[in-house]
């Protein structure tokens, strides 16, 4: 923030500005991703690739992440490329999607080769020739908080992401304990709500906007037997379909919270 000092002397008056420090303007969408660019050409994939191990992850050499791997446009329009050879299979695909200065926000999809199928949203810096991560936001896999339909505007970026069972109840505002957490759906195969989220760069906050349950839980085992007097998956399974069937699908945060006052009192959780 800028102030400003006026200095008087006979005759003449003096504007001083001092302690200036102010904050690089927000840029979003299209005029954000054309300055996210190396030599003229959009940074490649590859280099906005970094470890899983949060405490390893390592600046990226603009000159030299890039080794043999053409970069092509998916159907989304996001940038994408495979790995290079000899790395096996793997998939990192992006989209720029703010600027602040030099700091970049960037969504991301990213597979290993594997079964884990990531998604990203995090700063990165683009200075020196190289990209450096500066900050996480948000991450997950497939389910357990697979972020997806990132739409920016001139000041937000709005985005949904894959809810299991335990992390509904929390947004809920249910009090969801270790124990309770184990007998809950709460991992990456467990699609039970699409929670979408506001994002505001300029101040780096986050905001819920609603929850859509999808109501359609996984069958129990025909030899698993009954389920144990108020189990709680079960009662949730349950409570989520009946909202789901009252037309009560997508549930704006108070709604979810009378959701989660319901499940707690008819569960025996919470």
């Amino acid at each position: 923030m800028a102030i400003m000092k006026t200095i008087a002397r006979p005759g003449i008056a003096f504007a001083l500005i001092t302690g200036c420090a102010l904050s690089p303007p927000l840029e979003t969408g299209a005029k954000a991703a054309s300055r996210f660019v190396y030599l003229g050409q959009p940074v490649h994939p590859l280099c906005v690739r970094f470890s899983l191990e949060g405490s390893s992850v390592q600046p990226n050499d603009l000159s030299s992440c890039t080794p043999n791997t053409t970069a092509t446009r998916d159907k989304r329009g996001w940038l994408a490329a495979d790995f290079p050879p000899g790395e096996g299979r793997g998939n990192v695909a992006y989209r720029a999607l703010a600027a602040k200065g030099d700091r970049f926000l960037i969504a991301e999809d990213y597979w290993g080769g594997g079964t884990g199928q990531w998604s990203f949203l995090f700063w990165v810096r683009l200075a020196n020739g190289r990209v450096t991560k500066d900050r996480d936001e948000q991450g997950g896999d497939r389910c357990a908080g697979g972020m997806s339909d990132f739409t920016v505007d001139s000041a937000t970026v709005r985005y949904k992401a894959v809810e299991p069972t335990s992390d509904i109840l929390k947004l809920a505002g249910v009090a969801v304990s270790d124990s309770l957490r184990g007998l809950l759906r709460s991992s990456y195969p467990d699609c039970d709500g699409i929670a979408t989220y506001v994002y505001d760069p300029a101040t780096d906050t986050t905001r819920f906007t609603s929850l859509t349950l999808l109501g359609n839980p996984l069958p129990r085992s025909a030899d698993a037997g009954p389920p144990p007097p108020r189990d709680p998956q079960v009662c949730f399974d349950s409570l989520a379909r009946r909202y789901v069937d009252e037309g009560k699908q997508t549930l704006a945060p108070a709604t979810l919270r009378e959701f989660g006052r319901t499940f707690s009192t008819r569960c025996g959780a919470g």
